[in-house]
C-alpha cells in the first residue's frame, strides 16, 4: 500500500507506523471529506480465525465507546483479504514521544491534566465492561488542544467473552503489563489501572518503574521488585501524588485502586491542591536562596550604643505586630451539620450571640417562608405566612436585627417579576414591606438598613430606616457594573462596607469602601467567582471564592494582606454569618444535582436518562430524537456566567456521553440544526481583560473539530439548515451561515422567531408597556398576547408550539389563533428557560430534573 492509492472510499496519504498488531496509515475519507487512520491486520494473522476474531472484537468494543478521550472507530472493512478499521485521526504526539523529546515540558500540572483525561476515558470503557489491556505511552496521544486520546483498544476484551487463547491474554507490551497479565491470568479493569500507574511513573520520572535488559529480567522485576521513589528523579512531585502512583502500582490487584473512578477522584483533588500551592511551576524556592554575604565587624563601642536602641525598636515592632497580626485558624475547630427539616433553603441569618438561626425555606407545596430555630437543632418555628413563590434565582435571604427583635427578609413577587424587602417581628405576626429594592442588611446599630441595589444602571448603596422611611443614596459604584453578586456587609463600626465588585470582563474582586472618606481598597486580585462576604468583629472579612477550584470560605484582613482558606472540599460554601465573639461561623452548602429525563409530548411516560447528579444547565434534543446536547458546569455550585461550563452530547438512551468543547469558557444554550449535522451554542471566554461578550459558535456534530465562531450573541434559533436567528444586545438578527451575513430581524428589545413557515412571528417583548410573549400574524399585522409571565419553550415551527409554564405544566399553543390548551402532566425539577427541549414533531420532550440540596454547617472556634 503506497501514498495515493485508493482503497474503497479512502485515499492513502502516508504510513504512520507498524507494530505487532498491524500497519497504520493516514488516509482521507473521500465520502465524508475527513482524514482518518486506517489500521490493517497483518496477512499472517488473517489466516488464524481466533486472531481475526480478536481484531473484529477490537473494533466492536472500541466502536461502542463515545468519549472525548477515546479515539473514535468509524468503520471495519476488508481489502484484498486484509481486514482494516477506519478510526479517528488524531493530529498530535504520543506521550512516548513527549517523554523522549520534551520531558521538561511535562510539568506536574500537565501530567495531572493528562492523567485526569485518561482516567476519564478509561472510566467510560470500564463502565461498559471493556478492558483496554495495552495502556502504554505509545497508545496515548495529545492533540493540539492538549486533549488526551486513548488509542488502539487492540487488546480490548469484553468481560465474560470467550477467551481466545492463553497466549492472546498476555500479549500486552511487557514494560507496562500488570503482574496478573504477565502471569497469564485473567485480567479486569484493575490491570488497566496498574498499566496506567506505570505510564504516570514514567511521565513523572522519564524512567520505567520495573526495568530489565531482556523480557525475562523485566518480568522478574515486575513480579518481585519495588520501584525507586518518584522523588529520587523528580523532587517537585508531592507526597500525595506519589502515593496515588504507588497505589496504582500495587502488585496485588486487591491492594490497588479497585475502580478507576477512585483514582480519578484522587487525581482531581491533587489537581485542585496544585492550583492552590502552585506545585511544579517553580524550579526552586526563593526561600532557600539565602545570601552568603558576611556582615562586616562592628566595634564594641558602637555596639553598646546601637544595642539599646535596637532593643527598643524591636520591642515596639513586636508590640505592633501582635496588635495587627492576622488571627490564625484553629486546627481544632469543629464542624457540625445543623439538622433542618427542609431540603431547599437559602441564605441564613445568625443572631449576635450565635444561638439563633433564621432562614427562608421551601415547603412541600413549593412555597417559601421564613423559619426560626436554635443552632442546636430541635423545633423549627415558622415566622411568616406570606408564602413567596419560587424565585428564578437563588436570591432569598433573612437577617436578624442586632437586638434580635426583628427579621429583615426579601420575597419574590411573581406578579411583578421582582423582589421586595420586608420586616417582621422575630415572634411572628404581620410583615411590613419597606422597599421594592433587594438584598438588605441591618447596620451594626440597627438604626438603618442598607440596600445594595441598582441605581441608574450601576450598583449602589441605599440606606433606609426600618419603617421604610428616609430612603437616600449613600454611594454609587462608578467602576463596576451590574452582576450576579449582590452581597455586601457593614464594617463592625458601621463606617465602611465591603462588597463584591463585578468588572466589565465579568471578573469579581472584594472591595472595601469608607463611607466617610470615599477611600476604597481592593483586597483580592485573582478574578475568581465570588458569592458572599461578611465583616467579622476581629476585623477579618470572610468571603466565598473559587480561588482553590471549588467555592470555599476564605478570610483576609480588612486592611489587606494574605488570603487564608478556611474550608476545603467540594462545596459550594455560601451564606456566611458569624457571631459577635467570632466563635461561631455559620454557612450553607448548596448544590444543583440534575439529571436528564425524557417524556412524551404531553409530559407523561417519564424516564430517566442520566444518573450522575451533575450540574446540568441547558439542553437540546436532536430533530431525530437520537441525541441530547447539553451544557454542564465544572462544579455543582450555583450556575454563574463566571463559572466554566462545557458542551456534551449523549445518546437518547443515556449512553455514549462525550465532551465537545474545552477550555476556560462559559458554554451554554445548545441548539441542533434541523438536519442534525450542526450544533450551535453560546460561548463566553472567562478571565479575559476588557469588555468581552458572548459569541455564537457552531460545531460539526458528526465530526467534531475546532468550533467556528459566527457572531456575537446569547442565543441562536435555527430557521432552516443555513439560516438562524441570533439574539444579541436586545435585538434579533437573521444570520446566514453560508456567507456569515446578518441583518436585523424584527424590532429592538424583542427576541423574535419566524414560525409556521414564516406566516407568524413569535416574539418576547421586554419593554415595560408591552412585556410578554406575543404572536404576530404577518398578513394582518395583528399581535396576540400569549402569556405575560410564563416560561416558554418552542417545540417546532409547525402547526403548534409548546409553552412551559413556571408552575411546571405544559401548555400547547395553536399558532393559528393563539389558543392555549393546558395539559395535566408536569415535568419535575425544571428550573430554567433552556432546561426543556422538544422533538421536531412535538411527540418527545427531554428536560433537566434539577433537585437542589442544601446543608447548614456551623464551625465552632474557627480562630485561635
Amino acid at each position: 500500500i503506497i501514498p495515493g492509492k485508493t482503497i474503497s472510499h479512502y485515499r492513502i496519504i502516508d504510513k504512520l507506523g507498524e507494530g505487532g498488531m498491524g500497519v497504520v496509515y493516514k488516509a482521507h475519507d473521500t465520502t465524508l471529506d475527513r482524514n482518518v487512520a486506517l489500521k490493517f491486520l497483518p496477512h499472517y494473522l488473517t489466516t488464524d480465525p481466533n486472531e481475526k476474531e480478536r481484531f473484529y472484537q477490537e473494533a466492536r468494543a472500541a466502536a461502542a465507546l463515545m468519549h472525548q478521550n477515546v479515539a473514535v472507530i468509524h468503520e471495519i472493512s476488508e481489502y484484498e483479504g486484509q481486514v482494516f478499521i477506519s478510526m479517528e485521526y488524531v493530529e498530535g504526539e504520543t506521550i512516548k514521544k513527549i517523554i523522549e523529546n520534551e520531558s521538561e515540558s511535562l510539568t506536574i500540572k500537565k501530567v495531572l491534566d493528562v492523567a485526569i483525561q485518561v482516567c476519564d476515558g478509561l472510566a467510560a470503557a470500564h463502565k461498559r465492561n471493556i478492558v483496554h489491556r495495552d495502556i502504554k505511552p505509545d497508545n496515548i496521544m495529545l492533540n493540539s488542544e492538549e486533549q488526551a486520546k486513548i488509542m488502539d483498544f487492540g487488546l480490548a476484551k469484553l468481560k465474560g467473552a470467550t477467551r481466545l487463547t492463553k497466549e492472546g491474554s498476555t500479549v500486552g507490551t511487557a514494560s507496562y503489563m500488570s503482574p496478573e497479565q504477565a502471569r497469564g491470568e485473567d485480567v479486569d479493569n484493575r490491570s488497566d489501572i496498574f498499566s496506567f500507574g506505570v505510564v504516570l511513573y514514567e511521565m513523572l520520572t522519564t524512567h520505567i518503574p520495573f526495568p530489565g535488559e531482556h523480557p525475562a529480567a523485566l518480568i522478574y522485576s515486575l513480579l518481585n521488585e519495588t520501584p525507586q521513589p518518584v522523588a529520587r528523579f523528580n523532587d517537585k512531585v508531592s507526597q500525595e501524588f506519589e502515593r496515588i502512583v504507588f497505589k496504582a502500582l500495587e502488585k496485588g490487584k486487591d491492594e490497588r485502586y479497585q475502580h478507576i473512578d477512585d483514582m480519578l477522584a484522587d487525581l482531581r483533588k491533587e489537581r485542585k491542591n496544585l492550583e492552590y500551592v502552585r506545585t511544579g511551576y517553580v524550579k526552586a524556592s526563593a526561600i532557600n536562596q539565602i545570601s552568603k554575604e558576611k556582615t562586616p565587624g562592628v566595634k564594641i563601642k558602637k555596639l553598646r550604643t546601637i544595642i539599646p536602641v535596637a532593643v527598643v525598636v524591636l520591642l515596639a515592632a513586636a508590640w505592633l505586630f501582635l496588635q495587627k497580626r492576622t488571627p490564625e485558624l484553629n486546627p481544632d475547630m469543629t464542624f457540625r451539620t445543623i439538622n433542618i427539616p427542609f431540603t431547599d433553603f437559602q441564605y441564613p441569618g445568625l443572631s449576635q450571640d450565635g444561638n439563633w438561626i433564621v432562614f427562608p425555606a421551601e415547603d412541600g407545596n413549593g412555597k417559601w417562608d421564613i423559619y426560626w430555630m436554635h443552632n442546636s437543632g430541635g423545633e423549627v418555628r415558622r415566622v411568616t405566612y406570606d408564602s413567596s413563590d419560587a424565585p428564578p434565582q437563588r436570591n432569598l435571604g433573612a437577617e436578624i436585627s442586632p437586638d434580635g427583635s426583628q427579621i429583615l427578609y426579601n420575597r419574590y413577587n411573581a406578579k411583578t417579576n421582582s423582589y421586595e424587602e420586608l420586616v417582621v417581628s422575630s415572634n411572628g405576626g404581620a410583615s411590613r414591606k419597606i422597599s421594592d429594592r433587594d438584598w438588605g442588611m441591618w447596620s451594626p446599630d440597627g438604626k438603618q438598613i442598607g440596600l445594595l441595589t441598582e441605581i441608574s444602571g450601576k450598583r449602589g448603596l441605599l440606606s433606609i430606616k426600618p419603617d421604610g422611611s428616609d430612603e437616600k443614596v449613600v454611594f454609587i459604584d462608578s467602576l463596576g457594573q451590574i452582576g450576579r453578586n449582590i452581597s455586601f456587609c457593614w464594617s463592625p463600626d458601621g463606617k465602611s462596607i465591603a462588597w463584591i465588585r463585578t468588572f466589565p470582563d465579568q471578573s469579581a474582586e472584594l472591595i472595601t469602601h469608607n463611607l466617610e472618606t470615599g477611600v476604597e481598597k481592593q483586597l483580592t486580585h485573582d478574578g475568581k467567582n465570588m458569592d458572599d462576604v461578611f465583616w467579622a468583629k476581629n476585623n477579618m472579612i470572610i468571603f466565598s471564592s473559587t480561588k482553590s477550584g471549588n467555592s470555599n470560605l476564605w478570610y483576609v484582613p480588612a486592611d489587606g494582606g494574605e488570603e487564608i482558606q478556611i474550608t476545603k472540599g467540594g462545596g459550594p460554601d455560601l451564606g456566611i454569618r458569624m457571631s459577635s465573639d467570632c466563635k461561631k461561623l455559620l454557612y450553607n452548602q448548596y448544590q444543583y444535582l440534575g439529571n436528564i429525563w425524557t417524556a412524551n409530548g404531553s409530559g407523561s411516560d417519564l424516564q430517566q436518562l442520566t444518573f450522575e447528579n451533575q450540574n446540568i444547565a441547558s439542553l437540546s434534543l436532536s430533530p431525530d430524537g437520537k441525541y441530547v446536547a447539553f451544557t454542564m458546569y465544572d462544579d455543582q455550585g450555583i450556575a454563574s456566567g463566571m463559572q466554566s461550563s462545557h458542551l456534551y452530547v449523549v445518546n437518547s438512551d443515556g449512553t455514549g456521553r462525550r465532551q465537545l468543547t474545552f477550555g476556560n469558557n462559559f458554554d451554554s444554550h445548545p441548539s441542533f440544526s434541523p438536519d442534525g449535522k450542526h450544533l450551535t451554542y453560546s460561548s463566553y471566554p472567562l478571565g479575559k481583560n476588557g469588555t468581552v461578550t458572548a459569541q455564537i459558535k457552531m460545531i460539526d456534530f458528526t465530526n467534531p473539530g475546532t468550533p467556528k465562531a459566527l457572531r456575537t450573541g446569547f442565543y441562536a434559533w435555527w430557521i432552516n439548515n443555513t439560516e438562524m436567528i441570533v439574539y444579541d444586545r436586545f435585538t434579533s438578527w437573521k444570520l446566514s451561515i453560508t456567507d456569515n451575513i446578518a441583518e436585523k430581524f424584527f424590532r429592538d428589545s424583542t427576541y423574535a422567531f419566524p414560525v409556521a413557515n414564516g406566516k407568524r412571528i413569535l416574539y418576547v417583548d421586554q419593554t415595560i408597556a408591552h412585556e410578554g410573549l406575543w404572536l404576530k400574524i404577518v398578513d394582518s399585522g395583528k399581535d396576540l398576547l400569549i402569556s405575560k409571565l410564563d416560561r416558554w419553550f418552542i417545540a417546532a415551527p409547525g402547526e403548534q408550539l409548546m409553552l412551559y409554564r413556571i408552575d411546571g405544566k405544559i401548555c400547547k399553543v395553536y399558532l393559528s389563533n393563539g389558543k392555549k390548551e393546558v395539559l395535566s402532566h408536569q415535568l419535575p425539577g425544571v428550573r430554567g428557560n433552556f432546561s426543556v427541549s422538544f422533538s421536531s414533531d412535538g411527540k418527545k420532550v427531554v428536560f433537566i430534573n434539577t433537585q437542589p440540596r442544601s446543608r447548614l454547617v456551623m464551625i465552632e472556634n474557627p480562630f485561635k
